[in-house]
């Protein structure tokens, strides 16, 4: 059962924090016929078009699928992989980009006062007309405007890119209040679709598109191949964040000290994880407190323990640069001398909360809290903590976040780090016991223990492919470089040769699995002083040998083995850097690894 109440029975039961009024009945007939009308009618229509571009655009559709089955195969999608994602949010940020749902919308200028526009000079109280046709579609901004190019939302592409330039939900205090509720439907749209169908347009297509409330797209036809349901389990996919549920214990040295946990928020989140560090403190042994933030400035307000008598921790959102309701008084009582005084020595941490699409004020309010306790003569036990919300990173931030807090907290008393924490940080990785056959070469083996692994992969490539799909093996006749003198930017032309009784036509869907290169393979047999006929025999002694990357109990060649089983050509994770320290016989090198797998 989810564990928030949904926005009927907010909006009919949960009174106003500071007038303890409930919503009006026309208030609450209004809001419902923004949520059905306006979250409806726009959200269909950039799913439409965004169907409509991937089925043109058949090498991002299986980009999105290989993200997609390398997050979480054919398992449900959570919120935080759905953050991991980060190529199919590319994909819809390009849709919203050429197809915004709202073409236009108004802005007022102040009142009170003329402004400057660029050169244009805006009288007091004028409407101003802003076309996110127009703007999406700026060349000095976006090269290639009508080109459907999902890669400019890259974090190189986007670097140094105006926030105000991608503005399909509007910004600031009137922005569309349901753009995350958007975007989380277009991107589960996005991956669930893909990962179960190919699609492609049909030769029937004539696009019209009207505008009578938002851009109304018709005379869109696709074709929808079924996938097939069976898919390995993901083999990119490794766990590299620290889990929150480790259990430090009652503490003796803790006893007597002071937890303070203030939080801000509008909806309850940011009360979610106060909650959380209010059990984590308790379940330590010291005495802890939890209110909002306004609750220190207040006629009876709350005292605060400075130095090695407690801490304070801060978990705050921003709303549009701004405190939320329950932080406002704080926000103002932050510059005041009372203010100085009482924050002098306290030992502190905060969290923010916030998305990084409002970019100019994300986790605004956050960084101004910590700027302002260090100001005052604050000190500061963990540095300020960011989870962006868009990306779904906010769980494993405050994951981390709490871990660098309990581990700070527990060397400033110089007690004992327990070895729950450090393990959190680094999952367990499978261990493989792997034996050398001695005397035996690939020409040893028999036929079918040669091909094992070619045929496995070719199994492997049926199931990721389309239903009722006929694998084959093939080398390129032709692969040269189209853009000469590009930067960062590769075009191909490959040619391969088809089996005998298999066509191929325009329109076709040709998935590739690849094998790792051969010089590739060649550096790590050279590396390990193996000969590349090598014949391995490999166990899983413990865990499931369904989740086993290369085949068990069989005979097999090493050089198969590296070709298909594993990315040779993807960096260590920090999991993995801590997994061969601990296999480092040398003193030095085994603490050199533990420095690079160590958490930022």
């Amino acid at each position: 059962k989810c564990p928030m109440a949904d926005m009927a029975t907010r909006m009919l039961t949960f009174p106003d924090p500071l007038t303890g009024e409930l919503l009006p009945d026309d208030n609450v007939e209004n809001q419902v016929a923004t949520f059905l009308v306006a979250g409806h009618d726009s959200t269909s229509t950039a799913i439409t078009m965004l169907l409509y571009q991937l089925a043109q655009h058949p090498e991002v559709e299986e980009r999105v699928y290989r993200e997609v089955m390398a997050t979480v195969g054919n398992g449900p999608i959570s919120w935080e992989a759905l953050g991991k994602m980060e190529y199919c949010m590319q994909v819809v940020k390009e849709n919203l980009r050429l197809f915004s749902p709202a073409t236009w919308y108004n802005k007022m200028s102040p009142a009170d006062r003329t402004v400057q526009l660029g050169p244009y000079e805006i009288p007091p109280d004028t409407a101003v007309m802003i076309s996110t046709w127009g703007l999406h579609r700026n060349p000095k901004v976006y090269p290639n405007p009508e080109r459907f190019d999902p890669d400019r939302w890259s974090p190189e592409q986007c670097a140094g890119r105006s926030p105000y330039a991608w503005l399909p939900f509007s910004y600031g205090k009137r922005a569309c209040i349901g753009a995350q509720l958007s975007l989380i439907e277009q991107r589960m749209v996005l991956a669930e679709l893909v990962r179960r169908f190919h699609i492609r347009l049909d030769s029937s297509t004539q696009l019209t598109i009207s505008e009578p409330l938002f851009l109304n797209p018709q005379g869109i036809y696709l074709r929808v191949v079924a996938r097939t349901q069976e898919a390995p389990p993901p083999t990119t996919f490794v766990a590299s964040q620290p889990a929150s549920d480790f259990d430090v214990g009652d503490l003796e040295g803790l006893h007597g000290k002071q937890l303070v946990v203030l939080f801000g928020t509008n909806t309850g989140s940011c009360e979610d994880l106060a909650d959380k560090m209010y059990r984590r403190g308790t379940a330590m042994g010291m005495a802890c407190t939890k209110a909002p933030l306004d609750a220190v400035c207040q006629a009876d307000s709350l005292p605060l323990p400075k130095g090695a008598d407690g801490v304070v921790l801060v978990i705050t959102s921003t709303y549009n640069g701004k405190p939320p309701e329950n932080a406002k008084q704080f926000d103002q009582w932050l510059g005041s001398p009372e203010a100085s005084e009482r924050l002098q020595g306290v030992r502190f941490s905060v969290f923010g909360c916030g998305n990084r699409q409002w970019a100019a004020t994300f986790v605004a309010f956050a960084s101004k809290v910590d700027d302002c306790l260090t100001a005052a003569g604050g000190q500061c036990l963990v540095p300020l903590a960011i989870g962006d919300m868009d990306t779904g990173d906010a769980e494993a931030a405050f994951a981390r976040w709490d871990v660098a807090f309990c581990i700070a907290l527990l060397r400033s008393h110089g007690l004992p780090l327990p070895k729950d924490i450090a393990a959190s940080l680094y999952p367990k990785v499978l261990e493989y016991d792997t034996y050398l056959l001695q005397g035996k070469g690939y020409g040893d083996l028999p036929v079918p223990e040669r091909e094992a692994v070619r045929d496995r992969s070719l199994g492997t490539a049926a199931k990721l492919f389309a239903t009722g799909c006929k694998p084959f093996e093939a080398a390129p006749l032709c692969n040269r470089e189209l853009l000469v003198g590009a930067v960062g930017r590769s075009t191909r032309h490959i040619e391969i040769a088809l089996p005998e009784g298999l066509a191929y036509t325009a329109g076709d869907h040709l998935g590739v699995l690849a094998a790792n290169p051969e010089e590739v393979v060649q550096a790590y047999l050279d590396y390990l002083g193996l000969p590349p006929d090598a014949v391995l025999k490999v166990e899983l002694p413990k865990g499931d040998p369904a989740s086993a990357l290369v085949p068990m109990d069989g005979r097999y060649p090493l050089w198969g083995i590296l070709s298909w089983c594993f990315d040779l050509q993807q960096p260590a994770t920090r999991v993995q850097l801590r997994a061969l320290s601990q296999l480092a016989a040398d003193a030095q090198e085994c603490a050199q690894l533990e420095a690079l797998s160590e958490w930022e």
